[in-house]
């Protein structure tokens, strides 16, 4: 009877010892980055530190493409980053369509990767200058609704511009240019449309291009003369835009009189500067003498210390023109635009 109780009890205890379960452990994710490998850290992938000169384009392995804040698949444990070299330059472009286009060029290897897991779209965006100050100077389509920016053209491309063994390139254009815009500067940001494998959308975007413009560049054209990149008649056409522009500088530049620009070798204002009267606050311009020119014909637009204050020929509060055409009052204090 003794012994019976003794085992008894030994089942018992046996039964009632706490039961360690050992769970399955997750496979670790290497992530590589350049010459650079990590653990993944947290349950999505993370968006990678683009070297200079490259956009981050994905994490991609054997069978997958994901974007950035994607959870990584079953069976996956080695994912690298993909970088492409993107870059968007605007150029003139004189022919029939005059404005200017935006070309974006992408390495070829580095799309040839990305074409390998998805089929990728191509667009361009294109907008003032100015609304970048707003967009913290990142030109994409959340940073253009961020900044409630509505007025801009996005354009796709069906195919290549351009392409060589290394680098392939995409355009899009502004055209048909209104004349009130002839000194408002343009940049854009050629852009690809990728889908990804976990099903998601993405966009990838090159940085904004520099500004260009239809007034900088015909002063740039008359700067440098000897640049073969324009024509005699692109020369013709730039001439047009700076004769009716009137470009004075004066708070700017600290003088005592204001200063009438453009000042470049190859070209002379059709009109010249009688001073700055300081009891009106006003400067007078004449056309010179045995010029064909007036000012209620042929001034377009009237820029003040690097602002826009009237344009498309317009009349406005900061200017008058004489009966004859050949003379122009204009109102000029320290802050003109803010009148």
């Amino acid at each position: 009877m003794y012994r019976c109780a003794t085992f008894l009890l030994s089942l018992l205890l046996l039964f009632s010892l706490p039961v360690t379960a050992v769970a399955a452990t997750a496979p670790t994710v290497t992530l590589h980055t350049g010459s650079e490998t990590a653990p993944l850290t947290g349950e999505t992938l993370p968006t990678p530190a683009a070297p200079a000169g490259q956009v981050f384009a994905g994490w991609y392995a054997q069978d997958v493409l994901l974007p950035a804040g994607a959870a990584v698949p079953q069976g996956v444990t080695d994912l690298t980053a993909l970088f492409l070299t993107m870059e968007t330059v605007g150029s003139w472009r004189g022919d029939a369509r005059e404005g200017f286009r935006f070309l974006t060029s992408v390495d070829r290897a580095g799309l040839d990767v990305l074409r390998t897991y998805t089929e990728v779209g191509l667009a361009t965006l294109i907008l003032p200058t100015t609304y970048l100050k707003a967009m913290g100077g990142v030109l994409t389509h959340a940073t253009l609704a961020a900044a409630g920016k509505d007025r801009y053209i996005d354009l796709s491309a069906a195919s290549f511009f351009s392409e060589t063994h290394t680098v392939m390139a995409f355009s899009g254009s502004v055209v048909a240019l209104l004349p009130q815009n002839q000194c408002l500067d343009y940049t854009g940001a050629g852009y690809l449309t990728v889908t990804y494998t976990n099903g998601a959308s993405g966009r990838i975007y090159a940085p904004a291009a520099k500004g260009v413009g239809l007034y900088r560049t015909a002063v740039e054209a008359y700067a440098a003369p000897e640049d073969g990149r324009y024509t005699a008649a692109d020369r013709t056409r730039f001439k047009g835009v700076l004769d009716s522009t009137v470009n004075l500088e004066y708070y700017l530049s600290m003088r005592e009189t204001p200063t009438l620009l453009p000042q470049c070798s190859g070209y002379t204002t059709p009109f010249r500067s009688l001073g700055y009267n300081s009891s009106s606050e006003t400067v007078t311009l004449q056309v010179r003498n045995g010029v064909d020119y007036r000012f209620d014909r042929d001034l377009n637009t009237l820029m003040l210390d690097g602002s826009v204050v009237a344009a498309g020929g317009a009349a406005s509060r900061f200017h008058t023109v004489s009966e004859d055409g050949r003379t122009l009052s204009i109102l000029y204090r320290e802050y003109t635009a803010n009148y």
